[in-house]
């Protein structure tokens, strides 16, 4: 009987590993983007930024969490942004709040996404 229990723990373990790895493969990931952000707001002009940003989801046709740098060129400041973004094909679309400079953001990024894996 202890046989035929292990072996049938061990066969059921087996017979899920395909179905384990495509949750695994649909669950998001955290991914970087790079891109382009244009501020605004805050009492101060507009300003150009370069910014590297961490999104929460590297999924395609996703909404997810950013948080991130960007680089005024124009000034030679920083600014630390946190927000929300929606990921198109390869191309973030992100709403983010910088707290330091009191500016909003409007950014576009390049990130490696990936497409959900159908069933």
């Amino acid at each position: 009987m202890k046989k035929f229990l292990a072996l049938a723990a061990v066969l059921t373990s087996f017979a899920a590993s395909p179905l384990r790895a495509s949750i695994v493969e649909l669950a998001p990931n955290p991914t970087l983007a790079i891109g382009f952000s244009w501020s605004f707001g805050g009492g101060s002009a507009g300003q150009f930024g370069i910014s590297g940003r961490i999104i929460s989801s590297d999924l395609r046709d996703d909404w997810t969490a950013v948080g991130g740098v960007t680089y005024y060129p124009g000034s030679g400041d920083f600014g630390f942004d946190l927000g929300v973004g929606y990921n198109y094909q390869n191309t973030p679309i992100t709403l983010t709040y910088d707290p330091f400079n009191g500016n909003m953001l409007f950014g576009a990024s390049w990130a490696n996404l990936r497409s959900r894996v159908p069933f």
